[in-house]
């Protein structure tokens, strides 16, 4: 197998990637990627890049190979390939967990949204954010939340771990609008389909997260 990554390293550049793709074509990590003259060695969106000796990075992945159970085969792929295996595995997870009978943590988030989803609450920093939609990786859940910098709109994400402190139906009426009167003189005006067609196209460009509830503004 050292021989077979070695060969396979050579030939890394920075337009494609090393996979174990198993049988059932579905697990395909850990990857192996080269940035310059560093090296990610990925098993999910937390992995780091790290500069590693040659001899080094083959005993590395070579370890990390002979953990996995089951027949694969090492191959070099178009990161587009990656991306797309990447994407494939993460809606397949969000459907088994959706359609699982037993309780679980999606179905709990997928509740908190369609409850608070649109409304403005306290994230696990202790800001005052707006609570939009909850996205999936191929490590972790995230709520979505939109935030307000030098007047635009922009999305945030926040663990899921530690949830938030929901704000309308605890504070009085009257002092849940002040706050959104006072967040929204910070904003340009816009409008709800704007906002939903921003989420929709950021969602759309990246390759390592998902949304799997509906959109809330």
């Amino acid at each position: 197998m050292k021989e077979k990554i070695r060969e396979l390293i050579t030939q890394l550049d920075e337009t494609n990637c090393i996979i174990n793709l198993e049988e059932n074509g579905l697990h395909f990590t850990p990857a192996l990627f080269r940035y310059d003259n560093t090296y990610q060695i990925y098993w999910n969106s937390l992995s780091q890049c790290r500069e590693y000796n040659l001899e080094h990075l083959i005993e590395e992945y070579d370890r990390l190979l002979k953990i996995l159970s089951g027949t694969f085969e090492l191959k070099l792929v178009p990161k587009e390939d990656f991306y797309n295996l990447r994407r494939y595995q993460i809606k397949e997870d969000i459907e088994n967990e959706r359609n699982s009978k037993d309780e679980n943590n999606l179905k709990s988030i997928t509740r908190k949204v369609e409850k608070y989803g649109g409304t403005y609450v306290i994230n696990n920093s202790k800001e005052i954010k707006l609570l939009v939609a909850a996205c999936s990786s191929d490590e972790d859940y995230y709520y979505v939340y939109l935030d307000i910098k030098n007047g635009e709109w922009h999305i945030e994400y926040d663990t899921c771990v530690g949830g938030f402190i929901p704000l309308k139906g605890v504070l009085p009426d009257c002092h849940y609008q002040k706050i959104i009167n006072l967040i929204m003189e910070k904003a340009r005006i816009d409008y709800k389909e704007n906002l939903i067609k921003y989420i929709q196209e950021c969602f759309e460009k990246l390759d390592s997260d998902m949304l799997f509830t509906s959109i809330y503004i």
